[in-house]
């Protein structure tokens, strides 16, 4: 079994190809952005070439982390 993971922010009908023809059930899509709805889908073939395209799902990622100001250097004295 081989599977193609297709994966696109902000696209309900994902297009961009993140993992080719792997034959793990995981994939590492790579950065994503903050505050972003995803859509994904797999398309899954096996040794005889028939392909099977499973549903569409998406998840949003979180807001990116507040940053923090330091207003005075700290330093160690050993």
């Amino acid at each position: 079994m081989a599977y193609d993971v297709y994966l696109e922010a902000g696209d309900s009908t994902p297009d961009r190809l993140v993992c080719n023809d792997t034959a793990i059930t995981s994939c590492d899509p790579g950065t994503l952005n903050h505050d972003r709805r995803y859509y994904w889908y797999v398309v899954a073939t096996d040794d005889q070439g028939a392909s099977t395209t499973g549903p569409r799902w998406d998840f949003d990622t979180e807001e990116a982390p507040a940053t923090v100001s330091l207003d005075r250097a700290y330093t160690t004295d050993y």
